[in-house]
């Protein structure tokens, strides 16, 4: 399949035009582009997103039809730092589950061989820079990593611990005054998530269960007044038309699907990123849902001795349109960045290979 960046702006703008699962005619997409094209030129442009594989036509020469692909749904590319302000009413979303995502995820490949590349690379440092480490630097190490990774999750989702008054709680168990104690208790509840995952990463048995994913939740909200297993009612994310399933056995059959989506793949870059948007997507509990992907990502990507992701260098509003784009685009393209920049940041960061 093509790599995304073999396509010019203009044929990115035309893929993101595309709703999933309804077909455009060329006369259609003609007027909602920006660009003053002819027909002509835009048929061209048509015909090479389908030979790249984004998109696919149907019906004869005068009354065509081109609709996205698998790959294209995936891989279309949006403008972060404006889709967000783009009015939830023009955004062309999926305001529904997407009931085939998990399907799609489990045999669409998600990585371009460059990035693959990079990645492994990254991996190889990481494992070579704790060849020497001792002991004592290895628990250091992993130490200033929990720290970093519970206060920068727990900010992302709203919380004002600083990252000094972090380091003080965790090391100290000095609490900050003036921080209530859901954000105490929220930052505690990475830290003991994080270990339950180190101890599991030395399981035998590789595969996600759905027990191991509910034992992470319920550390992660323990002590927050957060009900625990699957939701039973319906819930709605902020800034988005976006609305999760609300049926308790939907729920139930997706977060399967999500799992064996995730025991799929083989690569544990694949894993970790389906784990941390899909987890998100689904929202199976009523909250906690993205603190808890991370830490389900972190476990897979530490079960295979690979780098776990702090996000300590993460824009918090960046994160947050990029996980936007999957809800309602179902696009990965956004946070795939953000998660490559992470790994690479973590690798190079943290010694922390030893005893994974």
């Amino acid at each position: 399949m093509s790599d995304k960046t073999d396509i010019t702006a203009r044929q990115k703008e035309i893929l993101c035009l595309f709703a999933w699962s309804k077909k455009e005619s060329s006369g259609q997409i003609l007027e909602l582009l920006s660009s003053n094209i002819s027909i002509a030129t835009l048929k061209r442009d048509l015909t090479s997103l389908g030979d790249k594989g984004y998109i696919r036509r149907s019906g004869g020469n005068k009354d065509s039809e081109y609709s996205l692909t698998n790959f294209g749904l995936l891989h279309r590319s949006f403008d972060m730092g404006s889709y967000y302000l783009i009015p939830e009413t023009d955004r062309r979303a999926l305001i529904s589950f997407n009931l085939e995502i998990f399907n799609i995820l489990k045999q669409e490949e998600l990585f371009t061989s460059e990035e693959l590349h990079k990645l492994d690379s990254t991996t190889a440092t990481f494992k070579r820079n704790a060849i020497n480490a001792s002991d004592v630097i290895y628990k250091k190490e992993l130490e200033r990593f929990v720290i970093e990774f519970s206060w920068k999750s727990s900010k992302i989702e709203g919380n004002t611990y600083t990252l000094l008054e972090t380091e003080k709680l965790i090391r100290e168990g000095l609490k900050k005054s003036d921080r209530t104690d859901f954000e105490t208790a929220m930052i505690l509840n990475h830290k003991k998530a994080y270990e339950f995952i180190l101890d599991q990463a030395s399981d035998t048995n590789p595969e996600l269960s759905r027990r191991i994913l509910e034992q992470i939740h319920s550390l992660v909200v323990a002590d927050l007044g957060i009900g625990v297993g699957l939701r039973k009612a319906a819930i709605g994310i902020s800034g988005s038309l976006y609305r999760p399933l609300s049926l308790i056995y939907q729920i139930e059959e997706q977060l399967q699907e999500l799992i064996n989506c995730i025991n799929a793949r083989s690569r544990p870059y694949e894993k970790a990123l389906i784990a941390v948007l899909g987890e998100s997507y689904l929202q199976p509990f009523e909250d906690g849902n993205k603190r808890t992907a991370r830490v389900l990502a972190n476990g897979l990507l530490l079960q295979a001795g690979y780098a776990p992701l702090s996000y300590r260098s993460v824009n918090e509003q960046d994160y947050k349109e990029a996980c936007l784009t999957f809800y309602e685009q179902n696009s990965i393209d956004a946070f795939k960045q953000i998660f490559i920049e992470q790994y690479v940041f973590a690798a190079e960061n943290y010694n922390i290979s030893k005893n994974m």
